[in-house]
């Protein structure tokens, strides 16, 4: 009987897990995190606020909703992205990749999640760069952090 009761109480334990969505794995900090903060585009990375010049590149569009392990909405969220530019160069003190930098570019930028935790922002594909194995390049890809009241990832 013990058996049968530790049974069931497993299978409701794993019922009631199942509930919940799969938590976002933690990482560390990506790499070219900003050594200080450029100017904030709010939603476009595309247009510099200081001369008004475009960034070179592809458009992209980027959208998203960040939401609690039971699928509710995080207003509020701090969502932080960066990312290379389309050459595959970062601003960054510790970039060694010799492409030329889009002087426009700054890639960082932050977004305030809404009521319906939603963030959207426009910016350039970003390109592949070198890395220190030769022959090797890192694909195109985008850093986020998601900050919240409670939790950073």
């Amino acid at each position: 009987m013990t058996d049968k009761v530790s049974q069931q109480r497993q299978q409701e334990k794993m019922a009631e897990e199942a509930r919940f969505l799969p938590r976002t794995p933690s990482e560390e900090i990506g790499p070219m995190y900003p050594v200080g903060k450029p100017e904030d585009r709010g939603d476009d990375f595309v247009t510099s606020r200081k001369g008004g010049d475009p960034v070179k590149g592809q458009l992209l569009y980027l959208s998203g909703k960040v939401v609690d392990l039971t699928g509710v909405a995080i207003a509020g969220a701090q969502v932080e992205v960066w990312h290379a530019d389309p050459r595959g160069r970062y601003p960054h003190p510790s970039d060694l990749n010799p492409a030329a930098l889009d002087p426009n570019f700054t890639g960082w930028g932050v977004q305030t999640t809404g009521t319906d935790g939603g963030y959207r922002l426009r910016t350039t594909k970003p390109g592949p760069y070198p890395t220190s194995t030769e022959g090797w390049w890192r694909p195109p890809h985008i850093h986020f952090q998601v900050t919240t009241q409670y939790d950073r990832l």
